[in-house]
């Protein structure tokens, strides 16, 4: 083939692309890989996440501790009955 009928060749298979959306395709293949590595920077660690159930622990053993000192739930009732007086 003579380089004419080449570039003639490759001219019309590069008018067929329809470039805009080549253009949109990479573009929101590019905000999804940053979206995902966003998300993936946004995902607690292993410390993150220990550190969080030990709070967690904390925090459910002193309100066991307290409700067995003194139970919170006997107070409810006075709070009731002399809200309606």
């Amino acid at each position: 083939m003579d380089p004419i009928t080449i570039s003639a060749a490759a001219g019309a298979v590069i008018d067929l692309v329809d470039w805009k959306k080549v253009v949109k395709g990479l573009a929101n293949d590019a905000v999804s890989k940053r979206a995902k590595g966003l998300l993936e920077h946004l995902k607690p660690d292993d410390r993150e996440r220990a550190a969080k159930r030990a709070v967690q622990l904390f925090v459910e053993e002193f309100l066991t501790e307290l409700e067995d000192k003194t139970p919170l739930a006997s107070a409810v009732p006075a709070i009731t009955t002399n809200c309606r007086a």
